[in-house]
């Protein structure tokens, strides 16, 4: 089980808008940020109706919701991996794709990061939260059948996004 205090972007951020980081208080920009509570399974079967869910809830809670150019962006990262996963038998992960995988959570704080302070578009940091997906990538741990039900569940998201009006940059 994870719990909020295991991940940084829970960590750093008290839902109020304002960054534990630097102890800046930072306006939320018109943003309605509401705690989002760490995931404590796995993805379901029905993880397309999931992503569609979660778009749905990002177009209807926030001003604007992640370019196009943006989560396909993400997308990228996932998918080099996926490439590799899927081509092995066993269904345990070597090293070296686990480390990839731990990069790439590098590269989601990163971005999730990046969309923290004044005037910055929080739509990064609201898709991040509300998918989940720092999370789920954390509980693949080592699965092949698992990190593969991610990385669809990441493609369900951008087709979703695209669909319900995802900007382009």
């Amino acid at each position: 089980m994870i719990r909020s205090e295991d991940n940084m972007y829970y960590k750093d951020n008290d839902f109020d808008g304002n960054s534990k980081r630097g102890g800046g208080n930072y306006s939320n920009n018109g943003y309605a940020d509401k705690e989002i509570k760490p995931v404590t399974k796995f993805l379901d079967e029905d993880y397309v109706d999931q992503a569609e869910k979660v778009i749905l809830k990002l177009k209807n809670n926030y001003k604007t919701m992640v370019t196009t150019t943006k989560i396909r962006g993400l997308l990228s990262g996932m998918s080099d991996i996926y490439n590799d996963v899927v081509r092995l038998a066993d269904n345990n992960l070597p090293p070296k794709i686990n480390s990839k995988i731990q990069y790439l959570r590098v590269q989601f704080a990163y971005e999730y990061g990046r969309s923290l302070g004044d005037n910055k578009d929080k739509s990064v940091k609201n898709f991040i939260e509300a998918s989940h997906l720092m999370d789920y990538l954390q509980m693949a741990d080592g699965s092949r059948d698992r990190f593969i039900q991610v990385e669809r569940y990441m493609e369900a998201l951008v087709a979703y996004n695209r669909y319900y009006g995802g900007r382009d940059e």
